[in-house]
């Protein structure tokens, strides 16, 4: 991922109204679950993440294989 895809990328899921969770799959087969992406920080070239149980987590674009939206779940 290029370091301009992976800031937009992060950036758009940080700002989105309203916010929703979404998951970073590291290239080592890692997932990260960002439950808040309001709770990301930008220190380029990397990103961390303050999860809500003020866990931190740094991760950059050479380690980003893909992000994906959560899709909540409908009641059945």
């Amino acid at each position: 991922m290029t370091h301009d895809d992976f800031e937009k990328t992060c950036m758009a899921f940080k700002y989105r109204q309203p916010p929703q969770a979404f998951v970073v799959e590291l290239c080592d087969g890692r997932q990260i679950l960002l439950a808040d992406p309001r709770g990301l920080v930008f220190n380029p070239p990397a990103v961390g993440y303050l999860s809500p149980d003020d866990e931190l987590v740094n991760f950059s674009c050479e380690q980003v294989r893909a992000f994906s939206r959560l899709v909540p779940e409908t009641a059945s």
